[in-house]
C-alpha cells in the first residue's frame, strides 16, 4: 500500500492518480491539522457571537433570510444532507470515490472551512480502511455544485446508506462498526461543507487526465508502428525540426517517435529506396498527436488550479469575516 501526506502545500493532480487503482495509507501533516483546528475555533467564535451566517445559523436558498435556533442547527445540517442524496444511476468507480474524499481534505486542509478536526479523522479513517461510499454517477450540477454526490458521501459518515468494504457492499452503520470507527453527529456548517465542493467532478477529471496520458503515449508507439509499417524514414521526425516550430507537444510527439524509430531493421532497410518523400499522413504524425499534448498540457493546469482550491460556502477566514 502506498502513503499519501496529506499537506497545506499545492499538490498535481498524478499525486493523487495511484488511488485509481489501489488505496494509499493516508495522514495528515501537523500544519494541515493546525488549519483544520484554526478554521474550527474562527467558527466556535462567531457561533458564540451570534453573527448570522448563511447556512450556518440561517436556512438555505429562499431560505438564507431565515434564523435557525441554535438548538436546531445540528438537526438543520441533517436535513441538508439527507434532502440532497437524490443522485441516480451506477456507483462512480472505487477510485474516482478515493479521491473525491482526498479532495475533500485537502480542501479542509487549506483552512477555510471550520469543519471540526473530528470530521476530517473520519474521512481519514475511511481511506485507510477502503471504506467507500457508493456515489450514484449523476446529479451533480458543477460549480460549486457536486451537491448530490457528496450528500451521499455525507451520508455515509453519518451512517446511513450504503459502502464498498473488503469486496462487499454493506450498510454504511455495519462497515463503520467493523473498522471500529464511530459514525459522526454533524454540527454546525458541516453538513454544508461536506456537500459544497467540485470533488466528484475534479476526481472525474483526473481519472480522465489519467486514461488520456495512456492514450497519448500509446499514439506515438502506433505512429512509429505506422511509420515502419509503411516503410518510412524517422528524418521527418528529427527533434531539431520540429522545434523551429515552437510547439511543445509536437516536439514532444516527435521525439519520442524518432527515438522509439533508432535502429529498427524495418526503417534501416528503407534508407536507400529512392523514395522522394513519404506518405504525409506519417510525416504529419508529431503534429496531429502534438496538438493533442498541447490541449492535455492546458487541461492539466486547469485540474492543478482546481484540486489547489477552496470551493466551500461559506468561506470562514482567520480574521473571522465570512464570505
Amino acid at each position: 500500500m502506498g502513503r499519501l501526506l496529506i499537506t497545506t502545500d499545492p499538490i498535481v493532480w498524478h499525486d493523487l492518480s495511484s488511488l485509481l487503482d489501489s488505496p494509499s495509507r493516508v495522514s495528515f501533516s501537523s500544519e494541515a491539522k493546525k488549519a483544520i483546528q484554526g478554521s474550527h475555533n474562527v467558527l466556535k467564535k462567531i457561533l458564540k457571537s451570534e453573527q448570522q451566517v448563511y447556512g450556518v445559523n440561517t436556512g438555505f436558498g429562499k431560505l438564507s433570510a431565515v434564523s435557525i435556533d441554535q438548538v436546531d442547527l445540528k438537526q438543520l445540517q441533517l436535513n441538508l444532507v439527507r434532502s440532497h442524496a437524490c443522485g441516480v444511476g451506477k456507483p462512480l468507480d472505487m477510485g474516482v470515490t478515493r479521491i473525491t474524499m482526498v479532495l475533500k481534505l485537502l480542501t479542509w486542509c487549506k483552512g477555510y472551512s471550520g469543519v471540526r478536526p473530528v470530521l476530517a479523522d473520519l474521512i481519514l479513517g475511511m481511506l485507510n480502511h477502503d471504506i467507500l461510499p457508493l456515489i450514484p454517477r449523476q446529479g451533480s450540477v458543477g460549480a460549486s455544485g457536486d451537491l448530490a454526490p457528496l450528500a451521499h458521501m455525507a451520508r455515509t459518515m453519518i451512517g446511513e446508506g450504503d459502502v464498498h468494504f473488503q469486496d462487499r457492499i454493506m450498510p454504511a452503520m455495519i462497515a463503520l462498526k467493523e473498522a471500529n470507527l464511530e459514525p459522526i453527529v454533524l454540527e454546525a456548517k458541516e453538513g454544508l461543507s461536506l456537500i459544497n465542493g467540485t470533488q466528484v467532478s475534479t476526481a472525474l477529471a483526473i481519472r480522465a487526465l489519467s486514461e488520456s496520458k495512456k492514450l497519448l503515449e500509446t499514439a506515438d508507439i502506433s505512429g512509429a508502428l505506422s511509420t515502419e509499417a509503411s516503410l518510412s524514414t524517422r528524418v521527418a521526425f528529427t527533434p531539431k525540426i520540429h522545434k523551429l516550430k515552437k510547439h511543445p507537444g509536437q516536439v514532444v510527439s516527435a521525439t519520442n517517435i524518432y527515438n522509439m524509430l533508432k535502429g529498427s531493421d524495418i526503417v534501416q532497410s528503407h534508407d536507400d529506396c529512392g523514395r522522394i518523400q513519404d506518405p504525409y499522413c506519417v510525416r504529419c504524425i508529431p503534429h496531429v498527436h502534438g496538438s493533442s499534448r498541447d490541449v492535455f498540457s492546458n487541461a492539466e493546469k486547469i485540474i492543478d488550479n482546481e484540486l489547489n482550491s477552496i470551493s466551500d460556502n461559506p468561506l470562514i477566514f482567520p480574521n473571522g469575516n465570512v464570505m
